[in-house]
């Protein structure tokens, strides 16, 4: 579906598939203490993967298009663990987020200051994880040492070969990243 919001840097909106996240997930296991944030959620396709799945943790939803965003909520009105946020995901970071899931949600220049961001945020604390599907930007997380980045990206992106990454062993049909951020 097409944006509205191009002129703020967001992408058009994509889907998942729940085989893709079965197994990003199967190998990056969610606990219980984890408070999940899908970064431009969309109709909430990995929220509801998520509630499939029986976790019972903490969910939000960001999403920038108003329209979208009131459809979201409605449709997770019932789950008092889940809340969708419309707004612009760089002022609606949730401090209290551990796993932050996007679908290359941004442009470039928006990817970065996504990450500037969340490093500013979350700077004093361990187990921040980034799972960044279709990461057409993920150069904007390399040489920022408060990262470690872990991917399969370079055999989809030719630009990423001077990336320092550990394959990941996902059978996937586009990119993955995850993406761990360091305390200071």
């Amino acid at each position: 579906m097409k944006t509205r919001y191009s002129h703020l840097g967001a992408r058009d909106t994509s889907s998942c598939n729940y085989s893709v996240l079965s197994c990003i997930f199967e190998k990056y296991k969610i606990n219980d203490s984890d408070v999940l944030v899908d970064v431009g959620c969309g109709k909430g396709r990995v929220i509801n993967w998520w509630l499939m799945r029986g976790h019972r943790n903490k969910i939000i939803g960001l999403e920038i298009d108003e329209q979208i965003a009131n459809k979201t909520k409605k449709k997770f009105a019932s789950y008092g663990n889940v809340e969708v946020i419309c707004g612009n995901a760089l002022e609606n970071i949730p401090e209290d987020g551990t796993i932050f899931y996007f679908y290359n949600s941004f442009d470039r220049s928006i990817t970065k200051e996504f990450k500037d961001r969340m490093k500013k945020i979350y700077s004093d604390r361990c187990g921040i994880t980034l799972i960044y599907a279709c990461c057409e930007h993920l150069d904007a997380f390399s040489g920022d040492a408060a990262w470690t980045i872990y991917s399969n990206a370079s055999a989809f992106f030719k630009t990423d070969r001077e990336l320092s990454m550990k394959d990941l062993d996902l059978p996937t049909s586009y990119p993955i990243a995850v993406i761990e951020l360091r305390p200071v």
